[in-house]
């Protein structure tokens, strides 16, 4: 059992979103999970009380990750194995484990997928976060491994791959930013800038890390921590830092710092 999300709904609801295996049982409600880990999505009112608890899965495996409220719509994201039900809606991985991003909107009680859509190449795709952006915009970051088609636009030796995608409230995308690493990338955190005028990444990375303006930087050890700052474009480092030692560094949190700096640990 894991919560990786808890937000408050613009019905002054309460939701609570994550992970269970087996049987889940909140209050007098009780779930149990199709295969190894489900997802579930529970509403509360503010004193406490349950009102609802969904979960959506398969025979395989679903990881919860973020959840943004929107007006009166709700995204959530995650990854998946082979293929899953996300709120009555079917999605389908092309290989391996891929990523997903699910519009949903309350009908009665429960929550009901407006669409579900998939990222990822033809091999595992599993690391993500996302941030509201400008526009009524999501920002979506993935991290995975570089695949065949992948490979024609990275120089040879990349392992792995993080991508920024922009999402619209349709969920139409396109793409806008790529790294690639030829060791792994983990952990990826964005965060938009409070006054929307750019973008925070940070992500682990081990080995060598090639960056939008063609310099790579390698890792001092085992796996270190880069961040940066994008501006409203998505296409320029403004700064970049980079935290390592011998051993591994591992990333936690992401946060801006008024209005020249930004913290992370």
């Amino acid at each position: 059992f894991r919560v990786s999300d808890i937000q408050i709904s613009n019905q002054k609801e309460i939701l609570l979103f994550g992970n269970f295996s087996g049987k889940l049982k909140v209050g007098n409600q009780e779930i149990r999970s199709k295969g190894e880990s489900d997802i579930f999505l529970i509403t509360a009112d503010l004193s406490g009380s349950v009102l609802s608890i969904s979960h959506f899965g398969s025979l395989y495996s679903e990881s919860a990750n973020k959840l943004i409220v929107q007006d009166d719509k709700i995204f959530i994201n995650g990854s998946f194995e082979n293929s899953s039900v996300i709120a009555g809606l079917l999605v389908e991985s092309i290989g391996g484990r891929d990523v997903f991003l699910a519009c949903l909107e309350k009908q009665g009680v429960f929550y009901e997928a407006n669409w579900v859509k998939r990222f990822g190449g033809t091999k595992d795709d599993s690391y993500t976060d996302m941030t509201k952006w400008r526009d009524e915009n999501l920002l979506l970051a993935v991290c995975g491994d570089v695949d065949s088609e992948m490979q024609k636009n990275f120089a040879d030796g990349a392992k792995n791959y993080f991508k920024i995608l922009k999402i619209d409230i349709n969920g139409t995308r396109s793409d806008h930013l790529f790294y690639s690493c030829s060791g792994r990338l983990k952990n990826p955190l964005i965060k938009t800038l409070e006054d929307r005028s750019g973008l925070l990444i940070a992500l682990e990375f081990e080995k060598n890390l090639s960056l939008l303006n063609g310099k790579t930087i390698s890792s001092r050890g085992g796996f270190d921590i880069y961040s940066s700052s994008l501006d409203q474009n998505l296409d320029s480092s403004i700064h970049f830092s980079q935290v390592g030692g011998s051993w591994n560094d591992r990333l936690t949190s992401l946060n801006q710092l008024g209005q020249d700096s930004y913290t992370f640990s």
